[in-house]
């Protein structure tokens, strides 16, 4: 993560992770694992004192953790012999998610005196859970801080 100034009360922050889970999984459902990769990435502005001193826009836009290379054995049980032995299948599955999250977010808050704010977030999710296929999921938040 990190932030950086661009003006006075403009900030430009990002963050990235990466990830790599060595390949394991002798036994159940999935063997033979490889090495699994991931990774997640987010770009944001932040502009204070947008309309009042105490008042904030963001913007966002990020990709949530997403495994981005590996693969697997799925040894499913199809059927049973007549002496009641399992039969079993072997397929290779690709572990990467066809679709890719992004996320876009706005926030604006409000300080409301020394001790409160209000904040109001609106968050989109296009093809949520990496889900190619999937339509796009909203969210809107609403919080309010009381220090004491």
């Amino acid at each position: 993560s990190a932030e950086q100034p661009l003006a006075s009360r403009t900030i430009l922050f990002a963050h990235a992770g990466a990830g790599w889970s060595s390949g394991s999984g002798r036994d159940g459902l999935l063997q033979d694992v490889s090495s699994v990769r991931s990774v997640s990435a987010g770009l944001g502005l932040r502009q204070q004192a947008v309309l009042t001193d105490g008042d904030r826009l963001t913007v966002a836009i990020s990709q949530p953790l997403r495994v981005d290379g590996g693969s697997a054995d799925l040894d499913r049980p199809v059927g049973r012999t007549v002496d009641g032995r399992v039969l079993h299948e072997r397929q290779r599955l690709d572990l990467e998610p066809a679709g890719r999250e992004t996320d876009l977010e706005l926030a604006c808050g409000l300080n409301l005196g020394p001790d409160r704010a209000l904040s109001v977030n609106w968050l989109s999710r296009l093809e949520p859970d990496h889900a190619p296929d999937a339509r796009p999921e909203h969210a809107i938040g609403l919080r309010f801080d009381q220090t004491f």
